[in-house]
C-alpha cells in the first residue's frame, strides 16, 4: 500500500506518505538517504527498516533479512536504479524509470504521459486507497 516512483535519469525519487495499520491511517517517511543512495521501500515498515540496515551495513557477511512477500524496494545511486524483491535480490532497471507499490503502475503511467514525478505520485494517490499525500521527494 504505497506509491514510489523513481527516475534515475533525473536522479530523483518520490513517494506518498500513507501508512495503514488495521483501520488506522498515519503519515510516515518512505524515502531514506544513506551513503550516496536514495532508498524507497514498500511493504511492512519493519521490513523496510531491516532492508535499509542490511543494505547499508559495512559487514559484508551480514545475512539478508527475511522479508514479507509483499516487500519491494527501489535504490537510486550513481550507477542507476535498482529494484529489490523480498528475497533481497536486485535487478537493474535499464531505462531508469520505475514505480513500485500498489500505486506504482498508475504513477509510472502518469509520468510516461507527461506528468512530473510529484504530480504522477499525486495522481496515483487519487486512484490508490493505500496511498495519500503529501508527496515526499529525494534528490540523489
Amino acid at each position: 500500500m504505497t506509491t514510489i516512483l523513481a527516475d534515475a535519469n533525473k536522479g530523483v525519487m518520490a513517494a506518498d506518505s500513507r501508512c495503514l495499520t488495521g483501520d488506522y491511517a498515519s503519515r510516515v517517511q518512505k524515502l531514506v538517504r544513506r551513503g550516496g543512495m536514495v532508498i524507497g521501500t514498500c511493504g511492512l515498515v519493519v521490513d523496510g527498516d531491516a532492508f535499509v540496515e542490511w543494505l547499508c551495513s559495512v559487514d559484508p557477511k551480514k545475512k539478508k533479512p527475511k522479508l514479507d512477500g509483499g516487500f519491494a524496494a527501489l535504490v537510486l545511486d550513481d550507477a542507476g536504479l535498482w529494484m529489490y524483491d523480498a528475497c533481497g535480490d536486485k535487478v537493474r532497471i535499464a531505462d531508469g524509470i520505475m514505480g513500485i507499490g500498489s500505486g506504482g503502475k498508475p504513477a509510472h503511467a502518469a509520468y510516461l504521459a507527461g506528468a512530473d514525478l510529484v504530480r504522477a505520485v499525486e495522481i496515483a494517490c487519487q486512484l490508490d486507497p493505500g496511498s495519500a499525500p503529501p508527496v515526499e521527494v529525494a534528490q540523489l
